[in-house]
């Protein structure tokens, strides 16, 4: 008799999907958490680009990232927004569009018409996005550890008076 495993094609469940991590306390100050946001935005414009490619609008291409936050992404669903929104971000500012925040309504019709544009522009504009993300390095944590002192002077090495 087969063992349940075998010639099966394995599927997660719902209690076998990845649970990611969350950030420890608020999200935007946890330097690990930010830089999985990161990295989860740059993967974010990647994939948009392909999707572009297999010839999906803009707007389908960039919505998403909270139901694929956790195989795709490393990051609990919740937090798929703000990949989105992050992205959004940084495809206006490689456009040339001032973002004062990503609610307002300029910044859905400068999306709408970023969207409008031939998908070879578009690819163009989320590349750029991804280029100058991917150079943009994030600070050095605030709680670094600080460097050892340097070991006391031997006694008779230092300076006589």
């Amino acid at each position: 008799m087969p063992q349940p495993d075998e010639g099966e094609a394995h599927t997660a469940s719902p209690d076998t999907a990845p649970h990611p991590a969350g950030p420890q306390g608020f999200w935007l100050t946890d330097y690990d958490f930010a830089l999985r946001l990161h990295n989860a935005t740059l993967t974010w414009l990647e994939l948009a680009d392909n999707m572009i490619d297999d010839g999906f609008p803009l707007i389908e291409a960039l919505a998403g990232a909270h139901a694929h936050a956790p195989e795709l992404l490393d990051l609990p669903a919740a937090y798929g927004s703000l990949v989105e929104a992050e992205a959004v971000t940084q495809i206006l500012r490689s456009a040339g569009v001032p973002v004062d925040s990503y609610t307002s309504p300029a910044t859905r019709q400068a999306l709408h018409r970023i969207g409008d544009m031939p998908a070879g522009m578009q690819q163009q504009i989320l590349r750029t996005a991804a280029r100058r993300y991917t150079s943009t390095a994030l600070l050095p944590r605030r709680n670094a550890p600080a460097r050892p002192a340097p070991p006391p002077p031997e006694p008779g090495s230092g300076h006589k008076r």
